[in-house]
């Protein structure tokens, strides 16, 4: 055997082939940084929610009819007279999933102005029996509102407008109906309302 040389020639292992790269990649790019938060989201939700109450409020607002009407165009009947007050409504736009977007008209019939009870409108869910009567009343999430109100009150003989975004809870069926309702500021238990006309 010759000095020097290796032996065990024919028994060897190969050198580990390096191995790819580990780093996380992310599509187009995209780096842990760009992956936008949750309030991030949140908040551009809440943009794209005000964007689209504004505009349905001016494409309404352009709309309110004459003192004595019994309608709103778009929106359906007035509901009955409670303490001066008359409520119109009807949902108007989907925005996404469960969300959706309702305007809300509120005449006053008195020669003097009216102040809703803080936080009105409000809708609900009447839940009916098989005879039309409310056996129970479900509140609806809203989650942003605009309005036409000029310091929060309703003038004499006028109508303001509210557009509501707002959650439904679930699929709403022929036993259930969704309600705008309102009361003045010194009559809170006496309402006005009207049935929410679906799309």
């Amino acid at each position: 055997m010759a000095a020097g040389l290796a032996t065990n020639l024919g028994n060897y292992e190969e050198a580990p082939k390096p191995q790819g790269s580990t780093a996380v990649r992310f599509p187009d790019d995209r780096r842990p940084n760009d992956v936008p938060s949750p309030a991030d989201v949140r908040a551009r939700e809440m943009r794209d929610f005000a964007v689209a109450a504004r505009d349905e409020l001016a494409r309404f607002v352009s709309s309110v009819p004459a003192r004595e009407a019994k309608e709103f165009p778009g929106l359906g009947t007035f509901g009955r007279e409670v303490s001066g007050l008359k409520v119109a409504a009807a949902e108007v736009r989907r925005l996404s999933g469960n969300v959706r977007l309702a305007i809300v008209a509120v005449n006053n019939r008195r020669d003097r102005e009216l102040r809703l009870a803080q936080s009105q409108p409000d809708l609900k869910i009447d839940i009916v029996d098989e005879r039309g009567r409310v056996v129970s009343q479900q509140p609806v999430k809203a989650v942003y509102f605009e309005t036409s109100s000029v310091g929060g009150a309703v003038p004499a003989k006028g109508t303001v407008l509210y557009a509501i975004v707002y959650e439904m809870p679930g699929a709403t069926g022929s036993q259930q109906v969704l309600r705008a309702v309102v009361s003045e500021e010194r009559s809170v238990d006496r309402l006005a309302s009207a049935a929410v006309a679906r799309r």
